[in-house]
């Protein structure tokens, strides 16, 4: 992903590249009120949450993609610690840490 600032009368800060394209093909193609995820998404949080394969899926700019489906919470997990207001740069660093930051809190609510 890159960020940065655009314009120069009014500044608007966006973000762009594959992840942030991916995953707006995952919420234009998934099935409203359900939450469609990359096979990458559903191994890095597959101890955590239960996923349902939907199957194969045109996705613009990718072809035929796997995707899967959030199904919930698995309820054998002991409780998750609540996810702290403010990530750490560990955090930001790790992929796979700030996922499942934003899956606990997706759980939470």
């Amino acid at each position: 992903v890159v960020a940065g600032v655009v314009g120069t009368k009014r500044f608007l800060y966006d973000l762009w590249g594959d992840s942030v394209n991916l995953a707006s093909r995952m919420e234009s193609t998934g099935i409203p009120g359900k939450i469609q995820v990359t096979p990458a998404v559903a191994q890095l949080a597959e101890d955590a949450f239960i996923f349902e394969s939907r199957g194969t899926v045109h996705v613009k700019g990718k072809g035929e993609m796997e995707t899967y489906m959030l199904q919930g919470p698995k309820d054998t997990l002991a409780p998750l610690a609540p996810a702290r207001r403010r990530p750490s740069r560990s955090v930001l660093k790790s992929g796979k840490s700030s996922l499942m930051t934003s899956l606990r809190n997706l759980r939470s609510s």
